[in-house]
């Protein structure tokens, strides 16, 4: 899949910028071009609506960042649409709901929406399994399963309609994304920065 962005100027120096396709290597550099050309212009407010996004690996989500602190610097904002303060919130209240077993709840999460009746749930989890364990991590992954019937709000917040989708959350920031992976190399591409030898295996909780 393509990347494309839609810029729409809400008001003088405050703009919309809507993202579709896959926000991978490739992208990241034109997602980088994009943004601080607006802030070179003068933005001050930016909002980026991520919800038509199938893939953001760590390097575009880096640009955000980025171009969140740039934002931030000049006195503006920058603010993700979908993916915001309130959604994190919401995840966090689901997690302290069950235990952890021990693990711990600072480290990245894998967040898994999943259709309730889809053939596809087993065999991505049987697939995150597979390669977490692979690359034996040393800091726990915590994997939150979320059914989209039973978080409907929840899920089109994170612009999930109806396939299964992966997020890699770290504190209050959503790191990744890859909408129904197919295959290890896939999986390992948005993982990257986290499969590091010597890490431990993923621990999970259904909801």
């Amino acid at each position: 899949m393509g990347f494309s962005a839609a810029i729409n100027e809400k008001r003088p120096n405050a703009y919309a910028v809507s993202l579709e396709g896959d926000l991978d290597l490739g992208a990241a550099g034109r997602l980088k071009n994009l943004l601080f050309e607006l802030i070179c212009q003068g933005a001050h407010e930016v909002e980026i609506d991520l919800r038509r996004v199938a893939l953001v690996d760590a390097t575009a989500a880096g640009v955000l960042i980025i171009a969140e602190r740039a934002l931030h610097r000049r006195g503006g904002t920058l603010r993700l649409r979908g993916w915001g303060a309130d959604e994190m919130d919401r995840l966090a209240a689901l997690t302290d709901e069950k235990t952890t077993n021990g693990y711990r709840r600072d480290g990245p999460r894998i967040v898994f929406f999943y259709p309730r009746d889809s053939e596809r749930a087993k065999p991505i989890e049987a697939l995150v399994a597979s390669v977490l364990q692979r690359h034996r991590q040393d800091t726990s992954f915590f994997l939150q399963r979320l059914e989209i019937e039973e978080h409907p709000d929840l899920a089109a917040r994170f612009g999930v309609a109806t396939k299964p989708t992966l997020f890699v959350v770290e504190g209050r920031r959503v790191c990744a994304r890859i909408v129904d992976p197919r295959g290890a190399e896939a999986l390992e591409r948005v993982l990257a920065p986290w499969l590091q030898p010597g890490r431990r295996a993923v621990t999970s909780q259904h909801q």
